[in-house]
């Protein structure tokens, strides 16, 4: 991944999206300080789309949080909540990192009403067969359990549909679930 890394991305001067993923698989080796170097390393205005700049944020609070720092992580937060539209999953990963399964909750509850947003969120609510996963990955599924068990999120979920458990791999949230 470290080498994908170094390879241009079509006009830009980094292949952006495998820094984030190359930060994210850093940050669940619980190395916070090199996923911060990986995303620094794409400079300060990196050419993303909307979806990826939700991305390139949602890491960055993995790295804060992960490092005991969440003073630091506060303003990639914020971004994640002014724009949790432009990305549903990483606004999720961003609340697991910072351990807010309150706010994941509401989220979800806001996004179970919505016709638009209700089919992925019951997708992502549903569990999968899981992978092997690091401390840090086991952590942000503790927390993400949490979310799935609470009976507001239950109810809300009882009210337009149902989740289920699936022995596949995979989810939308296979990350970090």
């Amino acid at each position: 991944m470290a080498e994908a890394a170094k390879l241009k991305e079509g006009q830009s001067e980094t292949n952006v999206s495998q820094n984030i993923n190359l930060a994210g698989i850093l940050n669940a080796a619980a190395r916070h300080d090199d996923a911060l170097a990986t995303l620094e390393a794409m400079g300060p205005k990196p050419n993303l789309s909307d979806y990826g700049h939700m991305w390139l944020a949602a890491e960055r609070v993995c790295a804060h949080y992960g490092r005991k720092q969440p003073q630091a992580g506060a303003e990639a937060l914020k971004f994640t909540a002014d724009h949790a539209s432009d990305n549903e999953t990483a606004r999720a990963k961003a609340l697991l990192c910072a351990g807010d399964a309150d706010a994941l909750a509401a989220r979800y509850i806001v996004r179970l009403k919505s016709a638009d947003d209700r089919d992925s969120a019951l997708f992502e609510l549903s569990r999968f067969r899981r992978a092997a996963h690091t401390p840090f990955d086991d952590a942000i599924s503790r927390t993400f359990d949490q979310v799935r068990e609470r009976a507001d999120v239950k109810a809300a979920v009882a009210q337009v549909g149902q989740t289920g458990t699936f022995p596949i791999w995979g989810g939308a949230l296979i990350d970090f679930d």
